[in-house]
């Protein structure tokens, strides 16, 4: 091996999946027996028992290998679909809570119904015929083209998983996507559109909240000022604000069931806070108003009437629909998200500062220059990063959002007495 090669050092290869294999017995000096091992079905390693002599750990790892393996091959072994997915799935093949929780709704409420036995199949007796059966079903009941196919995604999911250590040998609900030209495609309810709210339009919303919802004003302030998912923005701490520098710190996600999750959508995985986390704008003009209100004994920046984290459900049905009736308008939090982007990009901020304060990266392609030419992939992809340097146009932006509305409040009663 030559010098350039000796400090590359040879990766161990991952043991394969689906295939159950034998472990070297190792000596245990304490109790001065040998230690029977073999890696299972799923690539984890297990233990098979205690012996006086090596041939015998040796011997009971293989008759554990064998027998997993014998189970593999037996059609009566494959479980069926129901019971997986209540029993084995999440368990083997763990995910964000979040992300476990929406693919068994989904499962459960639009493919176990339509299928034989209500889905009490054997995996490997599922084919692509019964799957496309499901999906006219759901045609009939004139679902959405986004309802039908995230629950065929999740399906896809829980089958590509079985595919991986053996149990199936294909994947039928892979690919499997409602055409847009299909004829049966006929939703009862139109898809929800996303859009840029008018400030005419904002502006009566909160007029509407300052007067029905005042202790919520700034919480619908935020979003729209931000950046903020939804859940970002029920889980934020007060604690991680930057005054002087005009920013929050947002690194946790509120789940539907009252916790709080770290990282956001996209970091969940990440163990460091530092890197799940960001940095987004949080004007002054914003914590003008929240120190207007009455301060909350907790840490949560926007906490439930009780002092805990707000369930989504729960507030969309006691204050954001209320409000919105109310003031004959119809958007939701995460438009004003879209509105905060928005706003920012025809102010002239680069795509690039707005991308990092909404916690997203510039996809190969999406950035353009002023000339109309496209970047280079990898320099839009890998090579382009917020700067800061626009902080404090963005900041200037959202802070005129907010004292326009305030000015406008000054000058109506003067209006009103002319």
């Amino acid at each position: 091996m030559g010098k350039g090669n000796r400090a590359v050092r040879r990766q161990r290869r991952s043991e394969p999946l689906g295939i159950a294999r034998t472990r070297a017995p190792i000596f245990n000096k304490r109790d001065d027996l040998w230690l029977a091992r073999y890696v299972d079905l799923v690539g984890k390693e297990r233990q098979a028992g205690r012996f006086a002599r090596k041939r015998d750990a040796a011997a009971a790892s293989q008759a554990a290998v064998d027998d997993l393996n014998l189970k593999r091959k037996d059609p009566e072994s494959v479980p069926k679909l129901d019971e997986y997915l209540e029993d084995e799935w999440t368990e083997t093949f763990p995910r964000r809570q979040r992300t476990d929780d929406t693919n068994e709704e989904r499962i459960r409420r639009y493919i176990l119904p339509h299928l034989p036995a209500g889905g009490s199949v054997p995996l490997d007796v599922i084919s692509r015929a019964d799957l496309l059966a499901v999906q006219g079903a759901l045609l009939k009941l004139r679902l959405s083209k986004t309802t039908i196919d995230g629950a065929f995604a999740s399906l896809s999911a829980l089958l590509r998983d079985c595919q991986s250590i053996g149990m199936i040998a294909e994947n039928h609900a892979k690919g499997l996507r409602v055409r847009s030209s299909d004829r049966r495609l006929d939703p009862s309810r139109p898809g929800r559109e996303r859009r840029a709210v008018p400030l005419e339009e904002l502006y009566a919303f909160f007029d509407v909240m300052e007067e029905r919802f005042p202790d919520y004003l700034c919480l619908a302030w935020t979003p729209l000022v931000s950046g903020m998912r939804p859940g970002e923005l029920f889980a934020a701490d007060r604690r991680e604000i930057d005054r002087q520098g005009q920013t929050i710190f947002v690194h946790e996600t509120a789940s539907k069931k009252g916790s709080i999750d770290p990282g956001t959508k996209t970091t969940h995985h990440v163990q460091s806070k530092e890197r799940r986390g960001r940095r987004t704008l949080f004007p002054a003009a914003l914590q003008e108003l929240m120190a207007e209100q009455p301060t909350r004994l907790s840490h949560l920046l926007f906490p439930s009437p009780r002092g805990k984290v707000w369930n989504p459900d729960n507030f969309q049905t006691r204050v954001w629909r209320p409000a919105m009736h109310r003031a004959k308008s119809d958007f939701t939090l995460y438009d004003l998200r879209h509105t905060f982007a928005s706003r920012l990009l025809s102010a002239g901020i680069p795509l690039v500062e707005v991308s990092a304060w909404m916690g997203h990266r510039v996809r190969a392609g999406g950035l353009e220059s002023d000339g109309g030419l496209t970047l280079d992939s990898t320099t839009a992809r890998v090579y382009a990063h917020g700067t800061g340097e626009w902080k404090a146009a963005a900041l200037n932006e959202l802070d005129a959002i907010i004292r326009r509305k305030a000015e406008a409040q000054r000058e109506l009663p003067q209006l009103r007495s002319v």
